[in-house]
C-alpha cells in the first residue's frame, strides 16, 4: 500500500508562494530583456535617422549634378543647333555653287 502524503495548509501556503515568487522572477527578467530591447530600437531607429538624412543628403547632391548636366545639354543643344542652321545654309550655298560650276563647264564645254 502507497502512503499518501498529507498536504497541509501551510505546504499549500509555501508552495503558492515559491510558484508567485518564481512567477516575479520571471516577469522582472522579461521586464529586463524589453527594456534591452527597447534600448536596441533606439538605437536601431538613430541608425535608421542618420542613414535617411545621409541619404537625402547624398541624393540633394546628385539632384543638383543632374541639374547642371541638363543645363550643359542645353546649351550643347542650343549650339548645335545653331550650327545646324548654319551648316544647312552652307550646305545650299555649296548645292547653289555647284550647280553654277556644272553650268559653267557645260557651257565651256560646247
Amino acid at each position: 500500500m502507497n502512503p499518501v502524503a498529507k498536504i497541509t495548509i501551510d505546504d499549500l501556503a509555501i508552495m503558492i508562494q515559491k510558484g508567485f515568487l518564481h512567477a516575479d522572477a520571471k516577469l522582472e527578467e522579461f521586464k529586463g530583456e524589453m527594456y534591452e530591447f527597447r534600448d536596441e530600437m533606439y538605437v536601431f531607429k538613430d541608425h535608421m535617422l542618420s542613414f535617411e538624412k545621409e541619404t537625402k543628403f547624398r541624393f540633394g547632391e546628385i539632384d543638383k549634378r543632374f541639374e547642371r548636366i541638363e543645363y550643359r545639354l542645353d546649351s550643347i543643344e542650343e549650339k548645335l543647333d545653331k550650327s545646324d542652321e548654319k551648316f544647312s545654309l552652307l550646305f545650299f550655298e555649296v548645292g547653289g555653287h555647284e550647280k553654277r560650276i556644272t553650268t559653267l563647264e557645260t557651257t565651256t564645254a560646247k
